[in-house]
Parts: structure tokens; sequence; C-alpha cells
């Protein structure tokens, strides 16, 4: 700390600690409650950020797995072949340049595999001839077998012009040479395909001739008997016209899922093909919209799809509809799930949107129907300087970290400890951007969401005379990745609750901090409510019950939540609340196993999930590693069965999708840790919650 003022040695010590137990853990995203946009009624000031950096991505490094992943694809790619010979996964072909602009350059023409216990990475065993995507692989014989797809063959930049193959071949896994097989009697790609014992039945999917954008549908399967190639291929009539569908084979049926029709409007239908006798029939539509679906069969009969949006479901011929079976991590299309195991599956490529920096470079394992918390974690290279206390937030599947502070010490608040720096992560391919900065040297901003608005107030950061608590209030421009301040606090805070309801932001307890005032008067428990719109934020007449600071907080169903915190004189907070902003009320509720001082308080899936923090051991305070979840509607906590893998000290918890994202950049290693928490929650044993104290309403008084 910075001062020019002479204290008592003691009570300097205790002030530095005060101060450092204010500041010391990075305060969590509030969430949005209520459909109502904060409206702005201040001019919104562009403040030029310090530096303007380079938005270029820049790919993983130092890439470790440490739960839920197998080795990531070298190179992020969609529209390819996948198969399985039970021990390796092998992808061939694909595409990885701009979506919709094609050239060769972006086809890849590389075999590759991956060994399916997860102790070694990818291996380039061969290569097609050309480069190839909309391709299909089935394992066969010892053999991988590809048919079709299209190439282009046309350079970056130049017209394009795509013709679909008529190629089928095998590759001996022993030598590794190709051995054709019969063409195809025409060029066919955006199909399916799905073997049924020998034979491979490709079915769906358009000639192309030159221009991308217009082919010749397909009106019949094409089946070719794999153990007699030289009876040649048959055709079977088709009762539809689609590509980009999904295709699997369970038992003898050929079950043909969504895609897209002549009319451009993708589909949710289910064909269904009985090899045996040799008819179509109809099996109930797909819940969502299948455009891009990847389709797999597993051995018991069952179905497996999984669209754009995540979701898992499945279906066995018979049954009358599609059941929830789970949801990947990474919603993707154009990607491919193949059964690795009774029940199990894994997710390889895919893209999330139509543009080239969506597509997905991880593969997950997928369990269906799993009851326990699924988690996913792996860590990198990270391109940022600051350790710990950005202001964090997730848009879409991209994660902002701005601002916090360089070093690991909790009492560096020097000048030069104090980062201003913008780093974008794309979490499916993992790729870096450094972005504009932030408006200033400033950590522990607190970040509200407020539908497509993203707000950052207040915070620490050093001015004349030293660190102290900050007032601004700033928005952020999703397009030009920048900040422009809107309006700011009536005292610098830090360590408070935020939340946006009913149209306005709302500011509750935190700590002012002004170095310029002697001894303890320096710091300013806050014990007002603020309400209003950015730059109009005024102190309600009813205040907190008591002091409260590094809380977790968050608001659901109309309320906002107040779990564990601080005091003054450092007494853990041993009350748990509830605030009704409508209102003005406050009212008691049950507290988890441990009072936790800096966790982070998450809505999702109707419940709030408590996460990280520092709890009370025999050995003093501890990051806790544990998820504790309320359930509003009981009124009850359950600890997780699940825990986070790595420390939460100074971990940002945030919501990603349906899943809790838990990021952590606080180690002297200049690496980034992530752990993705999802699926239907397995409690452990409940602990005896601590009962709920009710506080007067209007203790404490506005400010």
């Amino acid at each position: 700390m910075t001062t020019t003022r002479t204290r008592a040695p003691g009570l300097e010590l205790s002030l530095l600690w005060l101060l450092l137990a204010a500041c010391g853990h990075a305060k969590p995203a509030a969430t949005t409650n209520g459909p109502d946009a904060v409206q702005v009624s201040m001019q919104e000031r562009a403040v030029p950020p310090p530096s303007q950096l380079s938005e270029t991505p820049t790919d993983a490094t130092g890439l470790e797995l440490h739960a839920g992943l197998l080795a990531p694809l070298p190179v992020a790619i969609t529209s390819f072949g996948a198969t399985s010979d039970g021990t390796h996964l092998y992808v061939a072909g694909g595409y990885h340049g701009e979506p919709h602009r094609y050239s060769h350059e972006g086809q890849a023409r590389t075999v590759q595999r991956l060994a399916m216990d997860g102790q070694s990475g990818w291996e380039t065993i061969g290569e097609i001839p050309e480069g190839a995507q909309g391709l299909h692989l089935v394992h066969h014989g010892g053999q991988i077998c590809r048919f079709g797809g299209s190439v282009a063959r046309n350079a970056s930049g130049e017209t394009m012009d795509m013709h679909s193959s008529t190629t089928a071949a095998c590759l001996n896994l022993t030598d590794r040479t190709w051995q054709a097989l019969p063409d195809i009697p025409v060029g066919l790609s955006s199909h399916g395909a799905a073997l049924v014992g020998s034979r491979i039945y490709l079915v769906g999917g358009w000639t192309l001739s030159g221009e991308p954008r217009t082919g010749t549908w397909n009106t019949q399967m094409r089946v070719l008997d794999l153990g007699a190639p030289d009876a040649g291929w048959q055709a079977v009539e088709m009762p539809f016209q689609r590509r980009a569908i999904g295709a699997a084979a369970v038992g003898n049926h050929v079950v043909v899922v969504g895609g897209m029709g002549q009319d451009r409007e993708t589909s949710r239908s289910v064909d269904i093909y009985d090899v045996q006798a040799g008819s179509w029939s109809s099996g109930p539509e797909y819940p969502e919209d299948a455009f891009g679906i990847a389709l797999a069969g597993l051995p018991d009969g069952t179905v497996v799809g999984s669209a754009r949006g995540g979701n898992v479901y499945s279906w066995k011929p018979g049954q009358a509809t599609w059941q929830p079976a789970g949801h990947l991590a990474f919603g993707r299309f154009f990607h491919q799930m193949i059964p690795t195991g009774p029940g199990r599956l894994v997710a390889i490529g895919g893209i999330g949107s139509m543009h080239s920096a969506s597509r997905t470079r991880h593969v997950e394992r997928v369990t269906l129907g799993a009851s326990q918390a699924r988690v996913l974690a792996w860590s990198m290279g990270h391109a940022g300087q600051a350790k710990n206390r950005q202001a964090a937030f997730v848009i879409g599947d991209d994660l902002y970290l701005f601002g916090g502070n360089n070093s690991l010490g909790q009492h560096d608040f020097d000048q030069s400890n104090f980062v201003a720096e913008g780093v974008r992560i794309h979490l499916p391919s993992m790729q870096t951007s450094r972005v504009m900065d932030f408006p200033a040297r400033r950590q522990s901003m607190v970040v509200v969401r407020d539908g497509a608005r993203v707000y950052a107030l207040g915070g620490f950061g050093y001015a004349q005379g030293g660190a102290t608590t900050q007032q601004e209030v700033y928005s952020f421009d999703r397009k030009a990745a920048t900040w422009a301040q809107v309006g700011q606090l009536p005292l610098g805070r830090t360590q408070f609750g935020a939340f946006a309801h009913a149209g306005k932001l709302w500011v509750i307890g935190g700590l002012h901090y002004d170095p310029a005032l002697e001894g303890e008067a320096a710091f300013d428990h806050r014990t007002d409510i603020l309400s209003g719109s950015p730059d109009t934020l005024a102190a309600l007449t009813t205040g907190i019950p008591a002091v409260r600071r590094a809380f977790a907080g968050a608001a659901h169903g109309g309320s906002y939540y107040m779990v564990g915190g601080m005091r003054a004189g450092f007494a853990l907070v041993d009350d748990c609340l509830s605030f009704q902003p409508d209102s003005g009320a406050f009212a008691g509720m049950p507290c988890p196993g441990a009072a936790r001082l800096s966790g982070s308080l998450i809505p999702l899936a109707d419940k709030l999930w408590l996460v990280g923090g520092t709890v009370q051991t025999d050995d003093g305070l501890k990051p806790s590693n544990r998820i504790e979840v309320f359930l509003p509607d009981g009124r009850q906590w359950k600890p997780l069965a699940a825990e986070v893998p790595f420390s939460t000290r100074h971990a940002h918890v945030l919501r990603y999708r349906n899943q809790l994202l838990v990021v952590s950049t606080h180690n002297d290693e200049g690496r980034i840790r992530f752990a993705l928490i999802d699926g239907e929650p397995e409690f452990q044993a409940p602990q005896a919650a601590t009962q709920p104290k009710v506080a007067s309403a209007t203790a404490g008084g506005a400010r």
C-alpha cells in the first residue's frame, strides 16, 4: 500500500490485512434477472484504450488434458469422415477453411488416428489422393473405407469449382495402401453412410458439378457388398431427397435423420429402411432441426443423435419418441459421433456457427444418461499477464478477461501490478486473441450481465496517493470489443454485489477505501443499496441488515441471494439472506455446510450453484474445491459429488451454455486452467445446514 501518512505499526498491519481481505478475491459475475434492459440515459463516452492490439487468433500451446477429453484434433475441421475399429478413432478429409468459400487449400488430405485409451495423441497414417469434404468412412475387415465427397478444383480467391466424387476405396491398415472399389455410379457428397453386415448403404446427398450452391439431388440409395465388391453397386429408390443428413445402422435397419431438402428448409424427418424387407417407413420426428446432424448406432439397437444445439437424444426403432440422453459441452454441427463402448461415444470436430473461428477442436467423451455431473478439464499456455482478479464474462463461445493484477502476492498493489489488458479465448477452438485494453489499469471489477449488455463496475486501482477503490461504470461493445464509460458509483467500491432487475442496476454491500483518510476511517463498509441507470445510481432508503462484503451473490426468480462473506473485524458471515428488490425486504435463508469467503453463486437449471472461495479449516482459511447446490423450491443445500479438479483460489466461475465454467490464471507457470461441469447432479449425503437468521430489513440505514 502506498501512503504518505504515519500510523502505528500494529494498526498499519491490521488495516493492511483488512484491505487485502477486501480486495484479495475477484468478485464473480452477477446474473441478469428479468427481461428488461437497463436504460442508459447518460451519453456513452468512448474511452480510447491504452493500446490497440492484434485480434489475430493464436492456437493453444502447452495443452494438457485433465478430465473427460481425448487429444483434440490437430486442426479443427468440419464435414469429414470418421469411424472406429474398436481401439482407434479414424478421421479422413474435411474442411478447415472459411465456410462457403471453398478451395483446395482448405480441404484436408490426411488420414489420422487416435487411440481411444487416451494415452497418446493423433498420428497421420496416410493420405487421400486429393483433399475432400463431405465424405464418409466405415471400418470393415481390417480396412478403413471411404466413399464420395466433394473436391474443390479451385484455389483460394478463385471462382469456386466443386465436384462430387465417385471414388470408393479402402485403406489397408497393415501396409497402409489404398485399394480401389468399384466407383459409385454417380458423384456423391453431403450424403450419409451406414454399414449393415458387409453392405455399405450410401443415402441422401447430391451431385455437384461446379457451382457449390446447386447440385443434382440424389434420388437413389446406393448399396455395395464389401465382401463381394465385384458384384457392383445396386440402386434403391428413396422416398426423400435431402442432404447434410445423419445416417446410422441398428440391427437390420438404416436410419436416416434430418438434413435439408430442395426447398432449402431444414428437416426433422426420420426415414427407416428395413434391409431384409427392402422397404421404407417413417419414424418419429427428431426433436430439433437436424441439419448437419451427427448420428450413431449402438450395438444394443439404440440410435443416438446430436444436432447444432448440443443436446443428445436417443431412440430405438419401435419407440414413439426420441428421449433426452445428455448434451455435449460444445454445441456443434457437421461433426461426428463415434461409439466407444456400451452407452459411450466421443464427439469429434464440427462447428458452432457459420464462421471459421467457431470450429471445435475438442474431442469429448459422452456417457448416455449419466447421473453424475460430468467434468471436462484442460489447461494451456496463457497469453495474458494478469494472474487474477480480472473482469471475466462469456459471450457466446468467447471468454473475455480484462484487467487484473499481475502478481500472486496478496499485498502487491503498486501501480505496476495493475494491468488493463484484454484477452479473448474462443472455448471450442482454444484460440486466443488479444483485444483492446480495458480503459484503466484495474482489478476486481464487478461484472453485471443484462441481456445483450455487459457492465463492469467499480473495483480497485491506482490513483494519485496510492491504490484505492474506483467509481466508474463501463459498458462493453460486443461488436467492437471496446468499453465506454456510461456512469459512475457515488463512491468507489469493491467486493460488493451487483445485479440487473426491472430495467435497473442494483449495487449492494462492499467496501469503500480512501487512502487520504487516517486509520480505520479509511475503510468504509457500505450498507447502502444503490439502484438506477448507470448514470443515476442512488441509495435507497433501505440498507442491508449488517455489514457484508466478499460474499457470493446471484439474482434468481425475482430475488437476490447473498451467501457467506466477511464482516468488519475479519469475522466470517454466518447468516444467508435473500433480498426482494421490488419490495426492498430481506428474508433469511438456509446456509450451506460451511461459511465461504469470496465464493461464486451461479443460477443454473433452476438451482443456485456455490463454487470456489475459501472456508475455515483447522489450518486457517483454505480454498474449497467443493460444489454445493441450493434448491430454492425446497430451501435446502446439497453437496455435489463432483469437485473442481484444480485450486479455486481466485478462480472465476461463470455460466457457459448450461454448464459451470471455472477458469483460473492464478499460477506462476503462465497457464490458464478450465473446468466445465454439467449433467444431472449426483449429490453426496447432505450435511446439516445452518438455520436461517432473519435480520431487520432496515438495519444499517442508507448512506
